[in-house]
């Protein structure tokens, strides 16, 4: 019952393109590090290396920690990678 609850509250996190929409534009000014972070955490989560993103999404986050969009995967790479 847990399992079903937690793919269910993982797809709904992950189907919510209105929080994608306020993520997107959420990066502007941010450090180039963090920037550069932010960007390695993503390109890893595409790639289905969601412990690596993790640690990019932390250090992106460590760096400026109004970079919503960080947060966002990072959310989404613990989620995916907890039910796969």
């Amino acid at each position: 019952m847990k399992k079903i609850i937690f793919v269910l509250l993982a797809v709904a996190l992950l189907a919510i393109p209105a929080g994608k929409a306020f993520c997107e534009g959420s990066s502007q000014g941010s450090s180039p590090a963090a920037q550069t972070r932010l960007d390695n955490g993503k390109r890893l989560f595409d790639q289905g290396n969601y412990d690596g993103a993790i640690q990019e999404l932390n250090e992106a986050i460590r760096l400026d920690s109004n970079l919503a969009e960080a947060y966002a995967y990072r959310a989404r790479s613990y989620i995916v990678d907890q039910v796969k």
